[in-house]
């Protein structure tokens, strides 16, 4: 009897040994970055958005920095861009806008600003992203 319950212990050792291995090495490969939600409003809508990951221990300053490499989706019947007519790789969202840097539903940095530079890589692309200037001046916005 007691070595029956031996033999048992040891499995159930060794089964819970392996799923205490399966579990650390899946959430090892998920830890270390977090997935922010960017958000361009004018008033209360949602223009511009996109989706990016960043270090899980990065602080919020150096979010700004990412967020300038993607692409921004939109939707062109609720955002009105003005293309610059001597450089067309160049745009300009008019008006106050608020961009907000969301993890989950806790808001991690957002900054205001008055007209919003975007640029894209070819004058046929629809894939716009945040104009370089614009990242140091939502930096400085957002108090960093």
């Amino acid at each position: 009897m007691k070595k029956r319950l031996s033999i048992n212990l040891l499995v159930a050792g060794a089964i819970l040994i392996g799923l205490f291995a399966y579990i650390i090495t899946a959430v090892s490969e998920r830890m270390g970055m977090r997935r922010l939600r960017m958000e361009i409003t004018q008033g209360d809508q949602v223009v511009l958005s996109t989706k990016f990951a960043v270090p899980d221990r990065e602080p919020p300053r150096e979010f700004w920095q990412k967020a300038g490499a993607v692409a921004l989706d939109f939707d062109p019947k609720k955002v009105q861009l003005t293309v610059n007519g001597d450089n067309p790789l160049r745009a300009t969202l008019s008006g106050p806008v608020r961009i907000r840097l969301i993890h989950v539903s806790n808001l991690m940095t957002a900054a205001s600003l008055t007209d919003l530079a975007l640029q894209r890589n070819r004058p046929d692309s629809g894939y716009w992203t945040l104009a370089p200037e614009e990242i140091e001046r939502a930096r400085r916005a957002a108090g960093f």
